[in-house]
């Protein structure tokens, strides 16, 4: 049984045009720190609610 197989062909050109929205460059750094805000109230919530549950 082969392990291994050879790839073919090629992946083209990229794209010019993009649907993926951008962060504007200004509201990078408060939408990190928004997110990682709430990212740690619900690891915290989740946490406190998972100790007083045992």
């Amino acid at each position: 049984m082969r392990l291994r197989r050879s790839i073919d062909g090629e992946l083209g050109p990229p794209r010019t045009g993009s649907w993926v929205p951008v962060i504007p460059p200004r509201w990078r750094l408060p939408a990190l720190v928004v997110t990682v805000v709430v990212c740690t109230a619900i690891f915290v919530t989740a946490l406190v609610l998972g100790l007083h549950r045992t």
